[in-house]
């Protein structure tokens, strides 16, 4: 019985390591553009990544990732990126677009995949069972689902999206005795006060705590002429807690505030 119980827990094992970190991958799409998985998920891009045959059957939960990819677009643009891939690169590019426009996956908001020579590998994700969704993101390049099979679990693949957006703006890089931010609690301004002047341009957004981003903020003239900046909140924000994300081309710090009115 132990052993039953001791293969059990090494298969168990076994599956659970597929679904920790992306393995890298660089492949044209059907457009003919290169990509590369490591340099997307390092540049804050958050992939839906789906094999399908196609078949009917693959239908569920490709549609359903592409639908919760698309319900970031608003909040979060340019940052979820669908790629549709074919499973062992046997099918044409065209007959994966017509698939993909057929079932409502609108091509032209996608990026499709032949997938010759299978460099976007299964395998490395647990094996085939269509459609297969992986979610991808960070600089760690971590695994948030992993689901082989389903038929449409689109609750379970915005969660993932969602909690991939949320880790990544807990990033930071900026040291934090170099910069406050106050009053907080806040009303309807803050300020952010670095120790000296900055010597780079930064973007300021603001999130909710479901990652979703409520405000951007321009300040590029500022930055070199003083090291208080003032920033008015956007009207009518609820009371509670936010996320301030000051980022430069390769460096971020985030800071929490809360809002009493």
């Amino acid at each position: 019985m132990k052993k039953l119980l001791l293969l059990a827990l090494i298969a168990l094992t076994s599956i659970y390591s597929y679904s920790q970190t992306a393995t890298d991958f660089t492949a044209p799409d059907c457009a003919g553009n290169s990509h590369n998985l490591f340099t997307e998920l390092n540049a804050g891009k958050i992939i839906v990544l789906v094999w399908v045959m196609p078949c009917g059957s693959c239908i569920g939960d490709a549609k359903a990732g592409y639908d919760a990819a698309q319900s970031f677009a608003t909040t979060n643009p340019g940052k979820v990126l669908y790629w549709l891939s074919d499973d062992f690169g046997n099918n044409s590019c065209a007959t994966l677009t017509s698939w993909a426009n057929t079932n409502g996956i609108v091509s032209t908001k996608i990026t499709v995949f032949g997938n010759v020579g299978t460099a976007i590998d299964e395998a490395n994700y647990g094996g085939s069972a269509m459609p297969h969704v992986v979610v991808l993101a960070g600089g760690n390049h971590k695994v948030y689902l992993n689901k082989l099979g389903g038929s449409n679990d689109g609750p379970a693949i915005m969660q993932a999206i969602s909690q991939a957006i949320t880790t990544g703006i807990s990033q930071n890089d900026i040291p934090d005795n170099t910069i406050k931010l106050f009053p907080n609690p806040a009303q309807n301004k803050i300020t952010l006060q670095f120790t000296e002047v900055p010597t780079s341009k930064y973007m300021i957004d603001i999130y909710n705590l479901l990652g979703e981003k409520i405000q951007t903020v321009i300040k590029e003239n500022e930055f070199t002429k003083s090291n208080l900046i003032e920033i008015n909140l956007a009207d009518n924000l609820p009371n509670g807690t936010y996320v301030l994300k000051l980022s430069s081309d390769d460096r971020c710090r985030n800071l929490k505030f809360t809002i009493i009115q």
